[in-house]
């Protein structure tokens, strides 16, 4: 840790060169007692500023030009092991008397937001702008300004554990330093959605056929079977109903709306009161229709796509 940052957490300086003998040494020293660690990443440079750079770090890596600025800076950060980044050119030099006067800028930065460990996209690490202090801010951020035109996010991990609900309001007002380590994986969108709508007309054939053995089951009076079949059910219902409201935007009719509310109140207080008759008729005549709209306007989409 640097002594002139204190508590502050730990500063990476990312440089990239291509001969810059005459001043890497001047730019070095300028922040030496700045950051904890120096990582250089030089581009096919022929002088001696690599050899003058390790006096400073054994961190002098090579990188083969790819004629992009940011696929060098990337290599750079995804090298450095410190949450926080400073990026200088060979020929920039800051006083210390410069870094005193922003020391208590940092302080309250850190307070305010301990940054994550790491954020990568498809393993490429990235380093959110100072002021993105929530998850959703984060996820807002990545979606407007990191991802290319075409693409989308098909898969998020916390911690190395994949959160599927990552649009929830509560999590999205979470603290980035309460969600840690968070690794994104991006697809081409059409290819996105038309699996999506594969797997969404199957999950939901599935749950029409439940519903009609629900309904077989209860005619037949097995109600225990039936009542943990009906419990199922019901979050499948509400999994499809925020799939379709919030995710895709569907479901804008309110009458389908208030139909699927009116079944589901009416299905919760028949299943507590163990009026299997009464659930048998909200199955069949609201439950189904709703269920077989949604699959035809899947099936529509569908063919809209191909």
């Amino acid at each position: 840790m640097s002594a002139l940052f204190g508590d502050v957490m730990g500063i990476s300086l990312c440089m990239i060169v291509k001969n810059e003998e005459d001043w890497i040494e001047n730019a070095l020293g300028s922040v030496r007692s700045v950051v904890d660690e120096v990582i250089i990443a030089d581009t096919g440079g022929t002088d001696h500023t690599l050899q003058r750079a390790a006096k400073f770090s054994p961190m002098v890596l090579h990188f083969k030009w790819t004629d992009s600025f940011a696929d060098a800076r990337n290599f750079t950060l995804a090298e450095a092991r410190h949450p926080w980044t400073l990026v200088l050119d060979a020929d920039e030099a800051s006083p210390p008397r410069f870094w005193q006067e922003k020391l208590h800028v940092c302080n309250w930065s850190s307070r305010r937001r301990p940054r994550p460990m790491d954020v990568r996209i498809d393993e490429t690490k990235i380093d959110p702008p100072w002021d993105v202090t929530t998850w959703g801010g984060l996820l807002d951020w990545i979606e407007t300004k990191q991802l290319k035109p075409g693409k989308c996010i098909t898969r998020v991990m916390f911690q190395g554990e994949e959160e599927i609900q990552y649009r929830l309001p509560a999590l999205c007002n979470r603290e980035i330093h309460d969600v840690g380590d968070v690794q994104i994986e991006v697809g081409e969108f059409d290819t996105v959605v038309r699996e999506t709508m594969s797997e969404l007309q199957t999950e939901i054939d599935g749950a029409l056929e439940n519903t009609r053995d629900l309904i077989k089951l209860l005619e037949d009076r097995s109600e225990e079977r039936a009542h943990t079949q009906l419990a199922h059910l019901l979050d499948s219902i509400r999994i499809f109903f925020s799939i379709f409201s919030e995710d895709l935007g569907w479901v804008s009719a309110p009458d389908n709306t208030t139909n699927l509310e009116s079944a589901i109140r009416q299905l919760i207080a028949a299943q507590k009161n163990r009026f299997w008759v009464s659930i048998c008729d909200v199955l069949e005549y609201e439950v189904v229709p709703i269920l077989e709209s949604w699959r035809d306007k899947v099936e529509r989409t569908r063919a809209h796509l191909n």
